[in-house]
């Protein structure tokens, strides 16, 4: 029989997250801090503490879209707002439209709806992530690469964010072979989505 919660132990300390520093331009303050690079998160979220003269300035929208945790839990904010903001080490400011939480324990989270708008291309090996400047078309696009680095998950930090939907798609390898426990493939296997299940 099979040991949940050593397997659910071992998983944890297997876990790293893909963190980018920023500094949050709200209003006359500035504030710097570290975000989730989340690639499994549909939504960017943002504390409400560190956007308090924005929400003041321009109020928050209501979010009538129901939302989940990676776990599938649901998952509620206060609204939805304007965040401004640059990358450690670079002058260029972003203006991205982040779901605001006010709860303890959420780290804040860039998710794909930033990264897909920017044509992001994260790279593993050097640990950056390369994107497009505001206001680029893919022509003239002058490209901006922020350093990636990893830090251990907390088991309370929600992450994933998503619309409410369960999607259960098989992936299978396109030719057979065999990993043992503790092996890694250094190289790219060939993969085809199968349909929902």
């Amino acid at each position: 029989m099979r040991d949940t919660a050593r397997v659910n132990r071992l998983q944890l300390k297997q876990f790293h997250a893909r963190i980018v520093e920023i500094e949050v331009l709200d209003g006359s303050t500035a504030q710097r801090m570290d975000v989730l690079a989340d690639t499994g998160s549909e939504i960017s979220v943002q504390q409400a503490a560190a956007l308090k003269e924005s929400i003041q300035l321009r109020g928050l929208q209501e979010d009538t879209q129901p939302k989940v945790t990676a776990d599938n839990e649901p998952f509620r904010t206060e609204g939805i707002t304007t965040q401004q903001f640059k990358f450690a080490g670079d002058n260029t400011v972003f203006t991205h439209e982040v779901c605001v939480v006010d709860k303890a324990g959420i780290m804040p989270i860039l998710g794909n709806d930033f990264w897909g708008k920017h044509n992001a291309v994260m790279d593993f090996g050097t640990n950056q992530v390369t994107i497009d400047r505001p206001g680029c078309d893919m022509d003239g696009a002058v490209r901006l690469t922020i350093p990636l680095r990893t830090h251990a998950g907390q088991s309370k930090v929600a992450a994933a964010i998503r619309p409410k939907e369960l999607v259960v798609a098989v992936c299978r390898a396109m030719d057979s072979f065999v990993v043992q426990p503790g092996e890694c493939i250094e190289t790219v296997v060939p993969m085809a989505v199968d349909m929902e299940l």
